[in-house]
């Protein structure tokens, strides 16, 4: 049902939106994030197993630090390969500074308006009163949960500058590399499409430049995305993509934001959905001169092709009533409170 909304109409690819396993597997993860969301204890088999072939972790409460203690914990880091192809013992070094560069980055960048009569500034994921955290599976290779590491590594706006930097060098000064950096992402701040903009967002101790912008993500269920990458003097890229599951809260929130509080659709939201769910991956690497090749974390699977997982999503057929609700919201008549809340009887169903 989500499908036939203006966002899912615009995405890209969307031709394989409105049927086959695509369609089941976006509808699964969807309503796999809402069940978090609406802190709901178990779930369907169904919905497990595509939630553990979307991530690579456990769905947590957030804290700062939560980012860095599921990568540690998890062993999420990638690891290069030998000559055979096969993982080395050891992952990437990466240190706690990164690790905390990239959490404080994606815990602020992501806001929403403010819930307080009359208004008041964005409110940032990690201030969020119940934030969640899950951490996505990097995607790496053909993925129907989305191919984040191609998003971010290879399809980002800055990937083709950085590539002419390192164009018959090894290594860049950090000097050098932020000057050259900065000059090309404040050329790109002047093109007209948003998604072709980035931004450096500071430099490491190591010398390597953190570069951020937002695209489109390549998952079906994915708005805007925002990446942040660190180019190292060697050539390297590493990096993360987040992505905030607020597809109803934004159109609520927005509604909210414009009335002054006046009409309390994202309270009323918060009601039915009260957690932010922010989904990170884990650091992502890609070496662009070509010396070494990386394995990434993959989410778990029993072995299913995805045909045979997503079967009964495929063939479900949703009742009258909540088609009916659908409909509704889809001609604008998320403005109140009781819209919202039939937004979560359709949700459940």
């Amino acid at each position: 049902m989500i499908y036939n909304l203006p966002l899912f109409k615009s995405l890209k690819g969307s031709k394989n939106i409105e049927k086959g396993v695509p369609r089941a597997i976006a509808q699964g993860q969807y309503l796999g994030r809402i069940h978090a969301q609406s802190g709901r204890q178990g779930g369907s088999d169904l919905l497990g197993e595509i939630m553990r072939r979307s991530d690579v972790a456990e769905t947590v409460d957030y804290y700062f630090g939560a980012y860095a203690d599921s990568v540690r914990n998890n062993r999420l880091k990638p690891y290069p390969k030998d000559s055979a192809g096969k993982p080395k013992k050891m992952p990437i070094q990466m240190s706690n500074e990164d690790l905390d560069f990239i959490e404080d980055h994606f815990s602020r960048v992501w806001t929403e308006p403010s819930q307080r009569l009359g208004g008041g500034p964005e409110v940032s994921f990690r201030d969020a009163e119940t934030p969640i955290l899950a951490i996505k599976n990097p995607g790496d290779g053909r993925s129907y949960t989305g191919r984040h590491h191609m998003d971010v590594l290879h399809k980002a706006p800055f990937v083709t500058k950085v590539k002419q930097i390192f164009k018959n060098r090894d290594n860049v000064s950090a000097d050098e590399l932020f000057s050259l950096l900065n000059a090309e992402a404040a050329v790109s701040q002047g093109l007209k499409e948003a998604k072709f903009r980035y931004s450096v967002a500071g430099q490491a101790a190591d010398g390597g430049v953190w570069i951020t912008g937002s695209r489109p993500g390549s998952a079906i269920t994915e708005g805007g995305i925002n990446y942040l990458v660190k180019v190292t003097r060697d050539g390297k890229l590493i990096g993360v993509m987040s992505d905030e599951h607020n597809l109803f809260e934004g159109i609520a929130g927005k509604i909210q934001e414009k009335t002054r509080g006046t009409v309390p659709t994202l309270n009323a939201m918060k009601h039915l959905i009260p957690n932010r769910l922010i989904a990170v991956t884990p650091p992502m690497i890609r070496d662009l001169k070509g010396r070494s090749d990386y394995q990434h974390p993959t989410g778990k699977s029993d072995g299913r092709p995805y045909g045979e997982v997503v079967d009964e999503i495929i063939d479900f057929k949703p009742s009258d009533a909540v088609l009916k609700a659908e409909q509704q919201r889809q001609r604008g008549m998320l403005t109140t409170a009781a819209s919202a809340a039939v937004m979560g009887q359709t949700q459940g169903e």
